[in-house]
């Protein structure tokens, strides 16, 4: 059994038109529990991962399903923005956890 214990925001991009063309803006929408875990040497290769970026696997717990460009989650604990850069996954395929492996986004 996976232990939730890392509280994480959930963003949705929003694209305005501004006066000098799109504006984007990312909102906070839900708050959600999650385990955020460092990937390992072994899942870096396996993402094809650059060594020097972060890459974390963040769990959820039940189905859920996000848009990989309009999504991304802020983690309080560290003011980071983790940018998904895989689709979710439901591991075992019974709807009781969703994978997402995310890297940290060094542009917010």
């Amino acid at each position: 059994m996976t232990v939730i214990r890392n509280r994480l925001i959930l963003q949705t991009k929003t694209t305005t038109d501004g006066p000098h063309g799109p504006v984007t803006t990312w909102e906070d929408s839900d708050a959600i529990w999650a385990l955020v875990e460092p990937l390992s040497v072994d899942a870096r290769a396996k993402y094809s991962q650059v060594a020097g970026e972060s890459s974390y696997r963040v769990i959820l717990q039940g189905k859920w399903s996000l848009s990989l460009a309009d999504s991304r989650f802020k983690w309080p604990a560290g003011e980071v923005i983790l940018a998904p850069i895989e689709p979710p996954m439901d591991p075992d395929g019974r709807g009781r956890q969703t994978v997402i492996v995310v890297k940290v986004d060094p542009n917010a």
